[in-house]
Parts: C-alpha cells; structure tokens; sequence
C-alpha cells in the first residue's frame, strides 16, 4: 500500500519508558538500529532523554498521551508503524489510537490479551482499516505469537506435505520460569475481574472462544478451549485445564477463519507425562487451577496475590536469564500428525514478547513487500504477518520447529524453574 507523505517515521514506539517499551526498545536498538528511520514517544520528556543517553540513541523523542488526542493524532500521522505498549488498552484509549491509525492508514502491533478490547476494535475499526489499507494487528506477545504461528506452521505443514487439512491442535507449556506464572496471574486477574463486574453475560463472551469471528462466518459447535482434566492417550500423560488459552484460542480461530485452515478445534492444556505418575500432579493441577481462578474472582483475595506479586522496575533485566518452551500437536482431516515447538533460552516470557512485538512492528516497516496480500483491517500475527513473522522471530533467538509427530509420548512433565 501507499503511505501518506505525512508518515515520516518507519516506526514510533509509544510507551517506550515502560517495562515492557523499554524491553522492546533495547531489542530495537541492538538489532535494527541503523536500519530504521524511527523515534520515541511516552509522556515524560525527562524519561525519553535518559533512555536515549542510556542506550546512545540518536532519534527524535515525542510527548503523546492516551488522554490527548492531538498528541495521538501526530504520532499516528508520522509513522508506518506504531508500536504501543501503553495499556490497559480498554482503560487507557487503547481504541482512540486504533482509530486514528485506521484514519491515517498506519499499521498499528499492541500486545494486549483482553479479547474484549480486541472485539471493539474490530467493531469500531475493521470495515475502515480494510479499504484503507491499515493492518491493526493486536496480541503480538506471548499472547497470542506462539499460538498463531505456531497454529499456522501446523497448518502449512500438513497442507504442503501431506494434503491435508488442518483439525485439531492441542497446545500445551512443557517449562518456563516462575515469572511468566505473575504475568499469567496479572492477564487472569483481568478477565476475572470483568467477570465479577458483568455477570453471567460477561462470562459467556469472555468464554467464548468465536467471540471473534468475522460477521458471516459459521460458528461451528462450542467445545472446551482450555481442556480438562483426563487422560490424553495421543500425548501419553494427563490433562490439566490450561487457562492460558482463553485468550489464544479467540486469536486462532479468527485466524481461521480468515486463513481458511478448516474445521479447526483448538484445545489448551497442561500435561503431565505418564499413565500412572502423572494423574496425581494433573489432579493437583486441576483442583489448584480452580482455586486460584476463585481467588481472583473474588475482589479482596484478587487484591491480596496481585499485591503479593514480585513488582520489577521498568526495563530492569532479571538477575537471571528466563525461559519457555511451549508445544503444539496438530492433526489433519487424515490422521496425520504434526508437532511445533516454540522455545528460548535467552528470556522468559515477559522478555520475550518485547521482542515478539519489536519484530511484529519490524516486519511491518521492513518487509512490506513479503507480507501475505490480504490487505489491510484488524487482523492477527498469522494473518497479517504470515510467515515473515516466523523467520523474524527465528533471526531473533526464539527457536520454532515442526516435525511429523509419530505418537511416541513426551519424555517429561511440564517444569516450572
């Protein structure tokens, strides 16, 4: 597409004093630095200069905030691409610069995990952003990047060398460090707030895995999207219910239905190998699951663990290096079976959506011309990114591979280091 002459900036990070900004910021500057026409945005002068002169930056800083559209207005109008960590979305005017993004034919990556938000997003902006070109794509972090691509590689590689159609997948963490587990609990606590705020209706759509779904497009039947717990003969252990995917599995099937993979089911779990030494810990599992879904539904006890979370300064790095390591096993129409795998080394899962969402925002700036042709709207990292997207994360650390899967089971349980 063609970008007005306004649009001076390849790329504007807004927010970039924040924890995570700053995360992504770094990423930016040690890997891409001469290679972008780019700037800072947040509200603090102050701030934006001590970043600069901290990491030997020579770009332009601007003031924008979420409560001044003028602001909002110059950073939409000046850049390709805006990356925006500045959340909560809903609560922060997350959509008014979606809106002017969508008006100023401007890409747009967030890294929110509140579907809601993403519903109104497409509501108030999809038709729009589609004729002009825009790609709005949220959920460029942990959630949604190693569900949707990892989703996608299943998908392509059952086409490619199989023929066949993509059916179900079975999404599930095999280790991470003990810090993803805060950002998991702080995500939760947000859905279970509005939960406890919307009643029985506010369930049923945070519930609803199609909740985001193009109009038009079939609903197929409504099955689990987080598991349950029992016994997986296929991956050889016991399931837990995996609350992590209610996020995801919304992001993927509106990638399917957009992609077209099939009739997809998507299930999120957490396995514990072994037929007789894993029921024990999955049941442990399940009922631990529950309560603390319970704690944080309920306003004083959510109030009680959010407070009890480790707090960690903006753009501090941990003392020691995380990871994570997440698996996808895909079946296809005929039987066949596929695997991806999704790790790093080199940071948890906090560090890692920086990158996840630098490289998002990269590939939007960067690699214009070998992103899919499905034009603009609010899409997803798989539709809107494609493939450009996995051989960038790729080029930055985060290993993804897929494999035939031949039945045989996992060798071990899912840690937490």
């Amino acid at each position: 597409m063609s970008f007005p002459s306004t649009n001076g900036f390849d790329l504007i990070v807004f927010g970039a004093t924040g924890k995570m900004g700053q995360l992504a910021v770094r990423h930016i500057a040690k890997s891409h630095n001469c290679k972008l026409k780019w700037a800072l945005a947040g509200r603090s002068e102050a701030r934006l200069t001590a970043l600069k002169r901290e990491l030997s930056l020579d770009v332009p800083i601007l003031l924008a905030d979420t409560s001044d559209r003028s602001s909002l207005e110059a950073l939409a109008s000046n850049a390709r691409v805006v990356i925006t960590t500045v959340g909560p979305y809903m609560e922060r005017n997350g959509i008014r610069l979606a809106e002017l993004c969508m008006r100023s034919g401007t890409h747009l990556v967030d890294i929110t995990a509140d579907s809601l938000y993403v519903k109104q997003m497409i509501d108030t902006c999809h038709a729009t952003t589609a004729r002009s070109g825009a790609k709005l794509i949220p959920s460029c972090g942990f959630d949604s990047v190693p569900a949707d691509l990892g989703v996608l590689l299943l998908a392509d590689h059952l086409r490619r060398e199989h023929g066949t159609a993509l059916k179900t997948v079975v999404h599930w963490p095999v280790s991470m460090s003990t810090r993803n587990f805060g950002s998991a609990i702080i995500a939760t606590s947000t859905i279970s707030r509005r939960v406890w705020e919307g009643g029985s209706a506010m369930m049923r759509r945070i519930w609803d895995p199609y909740l985001l779904l193009p109009p038009g497009v079939p609903r197929p039947p409504h099955p689990r999207t987080s598991g349950a717990f029992g016994y997986d003969p296929v991956l050889g252990g016991w399931t837990a219910p995996g609350r992590f995917s209610v996020h995801d599995a919304k992001i993927v099937h509106r990638s399917n239905a957009l992609l077209k993979y099939g009739s997809l089911v998507y299930t999120g779990v957490i396995l514990v190998p072994g037929r007789l030494r894993g029921f024990l810990p999955a049941l442990l599992m399940t009922l631990l699951t529950e309560v603390v879904m319970l704690i944080l539904y309920l306003p004083p006890t959510r109030a009680l663990l959010l407070a009890l979370l480790p707090a960690q300064r903006a753009g501090a790095a941990p003392a020691e290096p995380g990871h994570f390591k997440v698996a996808l096993l895909g079946e296809g129409d005929n039987g066949q079976r596929a695997k991806v795998t999704i790790s790093t080394t080199c940071g948890d899962a906090q560090q890692e959506t920086a990158v996840m969402l630098a490289e998002c925002g990269l590939a939007l700036a960067l690699d214009s011309d070998k992103l899919p042709s499905c034009g603009g709207g609010v899409l997803t990292p798989a539709s809107g990114l494609g493939m450009v997207a996995v051989e960038r994360l790729r080029a930055a650390g985060i290993a993804l591979s897929v494999e035939d899967f031949d039945g045989s089971a996992p060798r071990a349980a899912a840690k937490v280091d």
